[in-house]
């Protein structure tokens, strides 16, 4: 079977396009057979990759949540022959350090298993999310910890239960002040990011919805030892917001953040291009989502249940936050 890429008209009667990178954008990478294409189409997702950082731009995806499937989760990433190696941060990154560092997925494995009853159908699917354009280094922590409650979140007590077809926007948040890896990788310097984002479109009784949230995986970064801080770019960065960019919230921990959708468009460069978009969250700084209960339901992955729970093997964690704004 083949299953599209992302798809703008996914929700009905509206459109959502890919955003527009308006920053960097020398940096995006184009496919190796093209001048100009720099979309890299994967089945229901897709990824834009910034060529100096070797990280994307963002991952975009579809998901259906009336046709979720359950597969066991399992595979390992691998490069895509579409960019040049070179735009990609692959193995060599996280030889050695992969007891600090997951390869943590943008798109979620879970979140394109969907669209047909095929358990291997289901497991090609997923499969396909283990590519490098897809990776982001992740604290362990903070991967699958709280990052991973918010994902399971959206998914299953949001998505899934209500049935939802949404759009799906995950990105690193790639600061010119992000720390520097102690150690060159092949003679190459690696700036690790610390901040993560999320923007889903979705609609309810016929009018479309944004929700955005920020989280950070800075103070564990640092206390890794295996970075140092970009000081003079923190400064200069400290300045920058001062005089242009708006002031955000100091994110001390590894919690998530609501956060408006204006204000990851403005960090970001990057320019969600909807009309007619209610964004429900209105509050000028972002706002720590508070964890409020844990369940335990069906598995869908015995690997996915969670920090700290790896070991429930026929149990999957049920995550609530109780001041997240919606709709």
């Amino acid at each position: 079977m083949i299953f599209p890429s992302y798809q703008e008209n996914f929700i009905q009667n509206f459109s959502i396009p890919l955003p527009k990178i308006s920053k960097s954008v020398s940096q995006i990478a184009t496919l190796i057979d093209s001048d100009d294409a720099s979309i890299i189409e994967y089945p229901h997702y897709c990824c834009v990759m910034h060529k100096a950082r070797r990280l994307a731009f963002y991952s975009a995806c579809n998901i259906d949540g009336g046709s979720i499937g359950d597969v066991d989760r399992s595979g390992d990433f691998k490069p895509e022959a579409r960019i040049e190696s070179s735009f990609q941060t692959g193995n060599e990154f996280y030889e050695g350090r992969n007891d600090i560092f997951d390869k943590g997925h943008l798109t979620k494995y879970e979140d394109v298993m969907w669209g047909t009853n095929s358990a291997s159908e289901l497991k090609k699917l997923g499969d396909i999310t283990f590519r490098f354009p897809n990776c982001v280094p992740q604290h362990q922590t903070f991967n699958r910890g709280m990052w991973s409650s918010l994902e399971k979140y959206i998914l299953d007590q949001e998505t899934d239960k209500l049935n939802l077809r949404i759009c799906l926007f995950t990105g690193p948040l790639l600061q010119q002040s992000d720390p520097v890896l102690i150690e060159k990788i092949n003679g190459k310097s690696y700036k690790v990011p610390v901040l993560f984002w999320k923007v889903i479109i979705y609609s309810q009784n016929n009018k479309l919805y944004g929700v955005g949230f920020i989280m950070s995986q800075k103070t564990l970064v640092k206390q890794s030892g295996l970075v140092k801080s970009n000081r003079v770019m923190e400064i200069i960065t400290r300045a920058m917001r001062n005089i242009d960019q708006p002031a955000f919230m100091d994110y001390k921990h590894n919690h998530p953040y609501q956060a408006r959708v204006e204000l990851i468009q403005q960090l970001t460069g990057i320019k969600f291009r909807y009309k007619n978009i209610t964004f429900p969250f209105k509050d000028s700084k972002p706002k720590e989502l508070v964890f409020e209960e844990v369940d335990i339901i069906r598995p869908r992955s015995f690997d996915d249940a969670g920090h700290g729970e790896t070991g429930i093997q026929n149990a999957r964690s049920k995550y609530v936050f109780k001041n997240m704004k919606l709709s």
